[in-house]
């Protein structure tokens, strides 16, 4: 909505996170106001609110996750883990505002229903083998 994304982008400037000057926020989006500034940055996040798996860098926590599921998805994992620490906190996480904007569900190819199946069968049946 128009209000979320607005208080997104109010929590955004308090964080330090600043937006290209070629966005503006219409009908609760965030659009470009312009062609053609390929090259300029998007937005630039300061390095504290940079949510990350290296967060448990030097812990057992990471040593016990990279054990458990292998180093290329460990990472993943403690992401997953931050990303839920930070949830479990509410209002006070600094993330907060941000966390509330994600989805709350999502559909990906691998837990389509029978119905999006059918329509993939018909549009794309190669993507099903």
């Amino acid at each position: 909505s128009g209000v979320q994304a607005e208080s997104l982008a109010a929590w955004a400037e308090q964080s330090g996170i600043q937006f290209s000057k070629h966005l503006a926020i219409e009908e609760g989006i965030f659009v470009t106001l312009e062609e053609g500034w390929q090259g300029d940055s998007v937005l630039e996040v300061p390095r504290s609110m940079i949510l990350s798996s290296r967060y448990y860098e030097n812990t057992p926590l990471k040593v016990w996750v990279e054990d458990l599921v292998g180093k290329a998805d460990g990472a993943l994992c403690l992401l997953m883990i931050r990303l839920l620490e930070e949830m479990s906190k509410q209002e006070g996480s600094n993330w907060y505002p941000w966390l509330q904007s994600l989805p709350t569900k999502y559909r990906t190819g691998v837990f389509l229903d029978e119905v999006e199946r059918s329509h993939v069968q018909q549009m794309a049946p190669e993507a099903l083998q």
